[in-house]
């Protein structure tokens, strides 16, 4: 702000209420976070990785993709497959979290068991790669 107004500027302070879908509003102390571990409630203060990018779409796909998936192979979709994400943000949050170069769409894939399997990746029409893959647990 002081280069654009030419008189030069300093920061003392910054605080961040907001980045993509968390707000400070969902943000706990480390102090709850140890006493929820003591009290054998840490699991209730985690969010599953099924509720996280909801911005994201999604697909849900079959058995004989979910293979190829999980070993990083390229898969194909229809359109009636995805389903849109979420678009509404956090109050305070930016809807980009970075000004670099626009990304390739990404979506979310699930397995027909409701379990996120990847992150994906448009590489040509209607065709994706996974970018992240997810261990299946126990």
């Amino acid at each position: 702000m002081g280069e654009k107004l030419g008189c030069g500027a300093h920061l003392a302070e910054i605080r961040r209420t907001a980045v993509g879908e968390f707000s400070i509003d969902q943000a706990i102390s480390l102090e709850e976070l140890a006493q929820d571990a003591q009290a054998g409630r840490l699991a209730s203060r985690v969010i599953p990785l099924e509720g996280l990018l909801q911005n994201f779409p999604r697909i849900n796909v079959l058995p004989v993709v979910e293979k190829r998936v999980r070993n990083g192979g390229r898969f194909d979709v229809t359109l009636s497959q995805i389903q849109p994400g979420r678009v509404q943000f956090v109050p305070g949050a930016t809807a980009q979290l970075d000004g670099g170069e626009a990304q390739p769409p990404r979506l979310r894939v699930f397995s027909q068991q409701e379990k996120l399997l990847a992150i994906a990746e448009a590489v040509v029409l209607r065709t994706y790669q996974p970018i992240v893959v997810f261990d299946p647990l126990p």
